[in-house]
């Protein structure tokens, strides 16, 4: 799928609920989900400013979904949603791998 389809697709109500990225293949894997809730994404720049965005976001109904660090743009997407019926969320930051 390309990257207009997958915009499209988001424009549509869908909305980005996993990504993955593979350095070899130089390719994400991206899971999108149509859900009637509000969504709400961001990307930054500064990866410690997802939690003070998380924080604000929250007070108005918003719970986080997901939160990926793209390695091809430096930047760290964050995506929230008013849906009440989701899966819980944790957040590790520069977790490493065993």
């Amino acid at each position: 799928m390309t990257c207009e389809k997958t915009n499209k697709l988001i424009k549509a109500g869908y909305t980005v609920t996993g990504i993955c990225y593979s350095t070899g293949l130089k390719r994400y894997l991206v899971v999108l989900t149509e859900i009637p809730e509000v969504q709400s994404s961001h990307y930054f720049d500064d990866p410690t400013a997802v939690l003070g965005w998380i924080e604000e976001k929250s007070h108005v109904g918003y719970h986080p979904t997901l939160i990926f660090r793209d390695p091809t743009v430096d930047k760290t997407l964050a995506v929230m949603t008013s849906d009440e019926n989701r899966s819980e969320c944790f957040c590790i930051y520069d977790y490493e791998l065993n």
